[in-house]
């Protein structure tokens, strides 16, 4: 087919028009935020409810998502695949879960987790006479490899909290959950932190990994950015790697929170 050069001019410039805002689009990336769980919006269903927490691309990963749902007693999520290239993490905040994890069912209370591989196919069930509150966090990296011979043989991960050993820091405890590989991310560190009641903080730091901190019992004060917040039970605060923070606790009673890391693929040099 022949086409002039102004019909193919006229083209040309229509596709530019068509890819500005997709290449905008794909530019923006997901900045530290403080999400107060109190001032959180709850989307209503026959099981339950959902709270959508915070969805978008960032520094290390194509697409971090967090949501809160709670499901109420005696009723049972609908069977899903987690998605590929996907990898999803379970924390209880109130109540008991029976999580069921391809073949493999657990039961799950308070400040317990999972973490689901890709492609695993996943029901959780409230067996309780009280609502079960549970976060659920998707990592989506850029890039994904071929999983480890450990990330194959584990499969999915659980923790009973309970269960992990506690190791005295100067400023409280640590619960060293996981720090492994898992099916699409390099490494997935988790630990739980207890902070000592009206301990003044520790010292402002950048760190060098994106990270999530989901607050599980009492109130921490600090600065992000410049500004200052209250942190209460079941608060998030997500952390770009170019972002200062600073937490203490300035309460009368110890403070609990996760602090969940993590190191994405990246791609491999041209040769």
């Amino acid at each position: 087919m022949n086409m002039g050069h102004s019909s193919r001019e006229k083209l040309l410039k229509y596709f530019i028009i068509l890819l500005i805002p997709v290449t905008l689009a794909a530019a923006k990336l997901t900045s530290s935020a403080f999400i107060d769980w109190d001032k959180t919006s709850a989307i209503k269903s026959h099981t339950g409810w959902t709270r959508n927490l915070l969805k978008g691309p960032t520094r290390s990963l194509d697409m971090l998502e967090i949501q809160a749902f709670t499901l109420y007693p005696g009723k049972v999520t609908h069977s899903y695949l987690v998605d590929k290239q996907n990898d999803e993490l379970f924390i209880v905040k109130e109540g008991a879960a029976d999580i069921r994890i391809n073949n493999e069912v657990k039961h799950l209370v308070e400040g317990d987790l999972a973490v689901a591989f890709q492609e695993n196919r996943v029901v959780i069930s409230n067996k309780g006479n009280s609502n079960l509150i549970y976060y659920s966090i998707r990592f989506k990296p850029k890039v994904v490899r071929p999983a480890s011979k450990q990330a194959k043989k584990d499969k999915t991960l659980y923790a009973g909290i309970d269960t992990i050993k506690i190791i005295k820091t100067p400023d409280g405890v640590r619960r060293n959950i996981s720090n492994k590989a898992t099916s699409s991310l390099r490494n997935l560190d988790i630990h739980l932190a207890t902070i000592k009641a009206d301990f003044d903080g520790l010292e402002p730091d950048t760190y060098k990994e994106e990270e999530i901190v989901v607050m599980k019992k009492g109130t921490v004060f600090g600065s992000l950015g410049g500004k200052s917040y209250r942190f209460g039970q079941g608060s998030i605060l997500f952390l770009t790697n170019e972002d200062q923070v600073k937490i203490s606790n300035g309460g009368e009673n110890d403070c609990e929170y996760y602090v969940i890391r993590w190191l994405a693929w990246t791609p491999e040099p041209k040769k």
